[in-house]
């Protein structure tokens, strides 16, 4: 009997091939990821790319399927590695022990994107990039008895990420209000389901989000919003703006010239520097070399030419350094 003859029976044979020929990234291997992943692997999707950067805690294993006592201060996307290919060696499993930002993320080449991370920056980040590569991605979420599941499809006229989440500041994770294992693994197979309908080409859901605790299921639809930033294209318009905004000024404390930008701004640091001779790298701040000169880059936007004189070139150098660190 065919490892996979229950899932076809329901699928389809041509379903069933289009997952075998299918990559999916799994970002996030802990409470959502690593069941998810478990899923993936047992549905047989033809490659499998785990990304994480974390390791293996005791306290994880509460709700992390795929880890044992064993592999604890293991990196996840190694340990979760060799136990998938101990479920499945037909398929291929790529491990990525690596942080994903606005660089690394890049480097990802899938169909499809399951977002089982537990903050928004990064949820933000994989929204942007999926949306300009049009990559779909199934975003999951879950806290104490509650899971949110909101598939991805970034065609021209549907909706984000952003256009729904844009005005959110923070967001919970389930260190800060606990969370059920039931709840972890129900939420990971509603994704993975909407995955497998995406993948296959079936119709999917809108936002799905369930208490385990109190029994309650809800779909809601989703429409695009019309003032998205990232849908309407208006975040490129502002970032364009952003890099031409700022004043050079001759150092009154000391020697040199100051750029800095006309408004609050944040850089960021990796990914100025894979475009930069970086000599010098702390958490806020990185020393750099173009035209042979030292250029202070600072975090907050100020960047410092200790010894250049020519204000053209230091406009076009600084220039470059807000359109790449924003």
């Amino acid at each position: 009997m065919d490892r996979y003859t229950s899932q076809i029976a329901f699928l389809g044979k041509k379903a069933h091939e289009h997952l075998s020929k299918s990559t999916v990234a799994v970002i996030g291997l802990g409470a959502l990821g690593s069941v998810a992943a478990e899923l993936l692997a047992r549905a047989g999707i033809g490659t499998i790319i785990l990304i994480d950067h974390d390791i293996v805690e005791l306290s994880n294993l509460q709700r992390q399927a795929l880890y044992d006592e064993k592999d604890i201060s293991k990196l996840k996307a190694e340990a979760a590695s060799a136990k998938l290919k101990k479920i499945n060696s037909s398929i291929e499993i790529i491990p990525q022990a690596q942080h994903i930002d606005e660089t690394t993320i890049k480097t990802i080449t899938a169909g499809l994107i399951l977002d089982c991370t537990d903050n928004l920056e990064t949820r933000f980040i994989i929204n942007k990039y999926c949306h300009a590569k049009r990559i779909p991605w199934v975003h999951a979420a879950a806290v104490g008895s509650i899971g949110i599941i909101l598939p991805i499809t970034n065609n021209p006229d549907t909706y984000c990420f952003n256009c729904i989440y844009a005005n959110a500041k923070s967001s919970l994770t389930c260190g800060d209000k606990g969370i059920l294992n039931t709840t972890s693994y129900a939420t990971a197979s509603f994704q993975v389901t909407e995955a497998i309908k995406m993948l296959t080409k079936q119709k999917h859901s809108d936002l799905i989000r369930f208490n385990s605790w109190t029994n309650t299921f809800d779909l809601i639809k989703v429409k695009k919003n019309p003032s998205c930033d990232i849908c309407t294209k208006k975040e490129t318009a502002s970032r364009e703006k952003a890099t031409i905004s700022f004043t050079i000024s001759k150092c009154t404390t000391r020697a040199g010239y100051s750029a800095k930008p006309s408004k609050n701004i944040h850089l960021n640091l990796t990914t100025i520097k894979q475009h930069f001779n970086t000599i010098v790298e702390t958490p806020i701040v990185l020393v750099i070399k173009e035209n042979e000169t030292e250029i202070i880059v600072h975090e907050f936007g100020e960047i410092l030419f200790k010894t250049m004189t020519d204000e053209k070139k230091m406009h076009t150098i600084a220039k470059k350094i807000y359109e790449v660190g924003l």
